[in-house]
């Protein structure tokens, strides 16, 4: 392909954790020279996508184009991102000729890539009108979003709910890159606690009143439920004798610990943002061999062979405790899952971005 692309996103290359621009980069460098726009960073924990780690490694092909400044908090933070992609665009538009952009709130830059005759993909990865904390964002990103689907080249999306805001959107979920790592056969020990895992952000996307009634229905049954991550809603986590809370920790941290799970719960309240997720959470969980129960959000549907559904609290717990008692079930879909990560994964997925980009 042997194409020249900058990616931009709302995330630093050397963030606290992997996210869709970040394998998408990776696999585009295989074949192409790439430029990772980074947005200005911080070393507030509370925002792990602006926070800086320096243990991430930096692919061949990949040059980033890093914010220098300091550390600029609340309105500040937005004017200096403003002026970082405005210079990095003047300075670095002639090593580029395609743009992939996830973040909507830098409508300039898009235009600018319009002026320079750059070819402009639209990443749709979340509802994110959705996301932002009040009505005025929501509003300004309602708006922009309006652009970013009109003077796009090329669009594609992560979840089918998101397919409908354009005729010719592209459908692409999201998945996992394969590791080498190998993961120890699951407990079948009735002396040992049976661990679900919990892993990601504790946002308030989450449902916690289901999480809070599943852990006392279960005790003393001998499940454990593992909450791994950070968030506004953690503390809504009641503190039962069956729930452990991790916090933050580290990526080969989570990978310790789904390595001692049995099962993995995506526990989404079902709206707007979730039906619109392809969450990466359920795919770590199948790479790790590791049978699912989740909310029934319309992109988690078509799963329906591989993961279990549960409708509130209670039918939680009962689906956890039909997890533990039939072991045969819930090595057959565990199995189901690793089969369909083998079968897509990034690296499967770079000549469908590449085809995609070329068109």
């Amino acid at each position: 392909m042997n194409k020249r692309i900058l990616i931009y996103s709302g995330l630093v290359w050397h963030g606290l954790s992997e996210s869709h621009c970040h394998n998408l980069t990776r696999c585009l460098t295989k074949n192409n020279k790439v430029f990772y726009l980074e947005m200005p960073y911080c070393t507030d924990k509370t925002k792990p996508h602006i926070c800086r780690n320096k243990s991430v490694d930096i692919p061949d092909n990949l040059t980033l184009i890093s914010y220098d400044g300091e550390e600029s908090p609340g309105l500040h933070y937005f004017i200096a991102a403003q002026f970082h992609t405005f210079w990095s665009f003047v300075f670095n538009h002639k090593k580029f000729d395609t743009a992939i952009l996830y973040n909507i709130y830098d409508l300039p830059f898009l235009l600018l890539c319009k002026l320079f005759r750059k070819k402009v993909v639209y990443a749709i990865v979340d509802e994110y009108t959705e996301l932002v904390p009040n009505k005025f964002w929501h509003n300004v990103l309602t708006f922009n979003e309006k652009f970013f689907l009109k003077l796009s080249n090329k669009r594609f999306c992560t979840a089918k709910a998101l397919q409908s805001k354009a005729s010719d959107v592209v459908y692409i979920p999201n998945t996992v890159r394969l590791t080498n790592k190998t993961y120890a056969p699951k407990n079948n020990s009735s002396n040992e606690p049976y661990r679900v895992g919990i892993v990601g952000s504790l946002s308030n996307w989450i449902d916690i009143d289901a999480i809070n009634t599943a852990a006392k229905e279960l005790f003393p049954s001998g499940v454990e439920i593992h909450i791994v991550g950070t968030g506004n809603s953690l503390n809504l986590i009641e503190d039962h004798p069956n729930v452990i809370k991790h916090g933050h920790v580290s990526k080969e941290r989570v990978d310790e610990l789904l390595a001692t799970f049995d099962a993995g719960l995506v526990p989404f309240k079902i709206n707007k943002i979730t039906n619109s997720v392809s969450p990466v959470k359920m795919f770590e969980y199948f790479l790790a061999e590791l049978p699912v129960v989740a909310s029934k959000t319309v992109e988690l549907e078509q799963y329906k062979n591989i993961i279990l559904y549960y409708t509130d609290g209670k039918d939680l717990a009962e689906k956890i405790l039909y997890l533990k008692n039939n072991h045969q079930e819930a090595t057959r879909k565990a199995k189901l899952g690793k089969k369909f990560i083998n079968d897509n994964n990034w690296d499967k997925l770079t000549e469908t971005y590449e085809r995609m980009i070329e068109e």
